[in-house]
C-alpha cells in the first residue's frame, strides 16, 4: 500500500492540497483508496506522485526502493557511466520484471 500519510505529514500538506497539484478533485477519495489497497494508482499517477515529492520508498515500499539502491551502488561500483534517471528506471523494471515471475502485483 502506498504511504500517503507519511508523504503527507513529511512534506506538511493536506490530501486536498496534494490532488489539487496531481490535477485532481480536491475532495476525491482516490488517495485513500490508493493508502487501504483498494485501488492502484495508473502508471502515470505513478509517475506524477514521483515527480511531486513522493519517494520510492513511499510509493512502492522499502523492499523496492533497496532493490534500487542496490542497482545504482553495483552500476556505479562497475564505473559504468549511466545517467542516474536510467540507472532508477532500469532497477523499478528489474523490480517489476521478479515480482511478475513470482506473480505478485505492484501499484502500477
Amino acid at each position: 500500500m502506498i504511504e500517503i500519510e507519511r508523504f503527507l505529514m513529511r512534506t506538511n500538506q493536506s490530501k486536498a492540497d496534494l490532488l489539487r497539484a496531481l490535477g485532481e478533485d480536491p475532495k476525491s477519495s482516490i488517495l485513500s483508496a490508493y493508502a487501504s489497497g483498494r485501488s492502484k494508482p495508473s502508471f502515470e499517477m505513478c509517475q506524477k506522485l514521483l515527480l511531486h515529492g513522493m519517494s520510492i520508498s513511499e510509493l512502492f515500499g522499502d523492499e523496492v526502493d533497496e532493490k534500487i539502491k542496490l542497482l545504482y551502488i553495483e552500476t556505479v561500483s562497475s564505473n559504468v557511466s549511466k545517467n542516474p534517471r536510467d540507472v532508477v528506471v532500469n532497477g523499478l523494471k528489474a523490480v517489476l520484471a521478479e515480482l511478475e515471475t513470482k506473480n505478485q502485483t505492484l501499484f502500477i
